[in-house]
């Protein structure tokens, strides 16, 4: 992710590291390219339409902003831990398309890249695999098979594809080839014209799939039966679902709406088990699960062409309130402190520019056990209980 300052952040897939790598389109010193590339462009110069990491979080895809009678390329950055910056250009590679959206398939083990453009006819995904040294592109690689949506199973097993009709077909990573299983997928989706899927993902459940469409429902295919049904509420518009792992100890999801992210169980995905996550302004755009499934980032920003804010958020649920405790009534004079806590458990600033905003682990730090105690003491103690 970019924010506006050109920082690259980096998130890495065990869930323990968030940061900023620095301005890399400024160091004048990146390293060549992996193969003959032109040479890095300066931090003027350098525009980018998107990007997105490798699962491990090593390497960084970078689009450059398509342009009239010019070449849309993308760049493949690595990840230095010794300049804590993704300052080395791996490769350059040639984008077919002159779309300004596009998903990426990336697989676990960092093989094997699906790009899928959103055009009007989804003729021209492009996939590359590693050779060891360089990513190659596939020529045809699912022949005449138009794909509007792919992901990786979470073992690299399969890559799985969806048509605009919402057929789906798995492949060997390795080979391309139509793999074996596919013949096990009874049926598809069935979706309606024009229905364009942009979204599909393994699960909720083991042996489903979930797709979801341009108008935001959500279908979920059970693969064996060939039966579908909806997972979320026709009047919702969902933009993305994010799972846990399936190591992860609890098993849960994130459904992005606009301006909110609804975490529940993987049987019931449009009935929370928490307070949503909300927005006082702008729109989320992604949300994804760290390796152990305790952590969720999300993207967010005021316009979807503007999403420069990356956040934190910890997703191990507390047990309920306890009965034995009470709060103050809604008349007794709260004090300076609860105003802070809920704008951190929320994350929302008002007239706080962000770096004035203050974070929870800020936030213990902050005041005295004095001017904690009182009524509502008890909510400091739920959100702090070694503090004061």
């Amino acid at each position: 992710m970019i924010s506006r300052d050109g920082q690259f952040l980096r998130w890495s897939g065990t869930g323990h590291e968030l940061r900023a790598a620095g301005s890399a389109l400024s160091q004048l010193d990146l390293a060549n390219s992996a193969e003959a590339a032109p040479s890095p462009m300066s931090a003027k110069a350098a525009k980018f339409s998107s990007g997105f990491f490798s699962p491990d979080g090593q390497q960084l895809l970078l689009f450059s902003n398509p342009a009239p009678s010019k070449v849309t390329t993308a760049q493949i950055l690595e990840w230095s831990q010794a300049t804590g910056s993704y300052g080395s250009i791996l490769q350059t590679i040639e984008i077919k398309d002159s779309s300004q959206s596009r998903k990426v398939a990336w697989s676990h083990d960092g093989k094997t890249l699906a790009i899928v453009p959103e055009t009007w006819d989804y003729s021209s995904c492009q996939v590359f695999r590693h050779d060891g040294k360089l990513y190659q592109e596939i020529a045809n690689p699912f022949g005449n098979t138009k794909v509007a949506a792919a992901c990786f199973s979470e073992d690299d097993k399969w890559l799985a594809t969806e048509s605009l009709e919402g057929a789906v077909q798995f492949w060997d990573p390795a080979t391309l080839s139509s793999a074996a299983e596919s013949s096990q997928v009874r049926g598809s989706f069935r979706l309606p014209t024009n229905a364009r899927p942009r979204f599909l993902a393994f699960g909720p459940g083991k042996n489903e799939m979930t797709t979801i469409l341009v108008d935001g429902s959500v279908n979920i295919l059970d693969l064996r039966s060939a039966s579908t049904r909806s997972g979320y509420a026709r009047d919702k518009q969902i933009t993305y679902i994010g799972f846990t792992p399936q190591q992860a100890k609890r098993r849960l999801a994130a459904t992005v709406l606009r301006s909110s992210i609804v975490i529940s169980n993987l049987d019931a995905l449009d009935q929370p088990i928490a307070e949503p996550i909300c927005l006082q302004q702008g729109a989320f755009s992604s949300a994804r699960f760290s390796g152990d499934g305790t952590k969720l980032l999300t993207v967010s920003g005021l316009f979807w062409d503007a999403l420069d804010t990356v956040r934190v958020w910890d997703v191990r649920l507390q047990k309920p309130w306890p009965a034995s405790v009470t709060l103050p009534s809604a008349s007794t004079l709260a004090p300076t402190w609860l105003g802070d806590l809920a704008a951190a458990v929320s994350a929302q600033w008002w007239n706080l520019v962000e770096e004035d905003a203050l974070s929870l682990d800020a936030l213990a730090d902050k005041y005295s056990p004095k001017e904690i105690d009182g009524p509502f003491a008890p909510i400091w103690k739920r959100f702090f209980p070694s503090k004061h």
